[in-house]
């Protein structure tokens, strides 16, 4: 498959050399920040799924503003340019909107700068990766969090397969409190698991039990929809 070619050959090839420099700056700092991400000790006090983000946006935005490269500007000094005897000067356009714009398309990581490179013709599509199926929804996910000041075990039993005086499956309990922000970005110690969920299988009936040394905060059989995400709060 021939990839077009959007433009004059020139502004192909500026653009290409300026992506090329996005992506490979993007993997370098995925592999860099993987030590930390995969650090034991980061995994015990943060969430990664939250931590990880701000992480990145910060790390790329250091890279792009003290290494001078502000991508998204020379992409658009590029387009910008229709006299090639007087090229459009990056400089000009680089302000803390590009920068911002480069430091975040670069926090995406190199997936994201594929994409970009697949949205405007420089890369081929793999017309079987399109075509391939996406998951099913075959897992859910339950939590459980507590503000007891004892010592708190959580079982969850599996049961087997749903009967019919089994519960109606839970696809989602709704709390009236918000996650605290703080609760996003650390590894929270009164939650079961301390961040996500523990992946239970939908149409199995499951005994999910919390208890202190004192008393029993929860003992429950419980059923789970598919693709359900049940977050409980016990007291």
């Amino acid at each position: 498959m021939k990839v077009p070619v959007p433009g004059s050959g020139q502004i192909y090839e500026k653009s290409l050399a300026a992506l090329t420099m996005l992506f490979v700056l993007a993997v370098l700092l995925e592999n860099a920040f993987s030590v930390i991400f995969n650090w034991r000790v980061f995994l015990a006090y943060f969430s990664l799924s939250g931590a990880k983000t701000v992480v990145m946006v910060v790390a790329a935005w250091i890279v792009v503003y003290f290494l001078n490269l502000d991508i998204v500007a020379r992409l658009i000094a590029v387009y910008a340019t229709t006299d090639p005897a007087k090229p459009v000067n990056p400089a000009e356009l680089s302000g803390p909107v590009s920068i911002v714009l480069t430091a975040l398309i670069l926090a995406g990581g190199s997936s994201g700068v594929n994409r970009i490179m697949k949205g405007l013709g420089f890369r081929s599509n793999n017309p079987e990766e399109e075509k391939s199926p996406k998951p099913k929804l075959t897992d859910a996910w339950v939590s459980v969090r507590h503000k007891s000041k004892e010592r708190v075990i959580v079982t969850i039993l599996d049961k087997g397969p749903a009967g019919t005086g089994s519960p109606a499956p839970l696809a989602r309990v709704i709390n009236h409190r918000r996650q605290s922000l703080a609760g996003l970005f650390i590894h929270r110690t009164d939650r079961f698991p301390g961040s996500g969920g523990f992946t239970v299988k939908p149409g199995q009936v499951y005994t999910l039990k919390v208890v202190t040394t004192v008393k029993t905060l929860l003992e429950e059989d419980m059923v789970f929809a598919p693709g359900a995400i049940v977050d409980l709060f016990v007291s």
